[in-house]
């Protein structure tokens, strides 16, 4: 009964990871000539964005103020 119980535990474990894929939409390639929105993360994948250090900005001669690029266009 336990390794019946344990099976059926397997499998629903198994089917619950494969459905908590991302959307397609979310999924497409970045291709050169797109427009990309700096946001607000919605989505459960969205991990980060790579800025360069502060200091690398600064020494070029720049203002580092990562607060300042929600919603600018790339």
């Amino acid at each position: 009964m336990k390794k019946l119980f344990f099976a059926v535990l397997f499998m629903v474990a198994t089917l619950s990871i494969n459905a908590q894929s991302g959307s397609p939409e979310a999924l497409k390639e970045v291709k050169a000539g797109d427009i990309l929105h700096i946001g607000r993360p919605d989505a459960p994948s969205f991990k980060h964005i790579d800025f360069p250090r502060a200091n690398a900005i600064i020494k070029s001669g720049g203002i580092a103020n990562y607060k300042k690029m929600e919603g600018s266009k790339l």
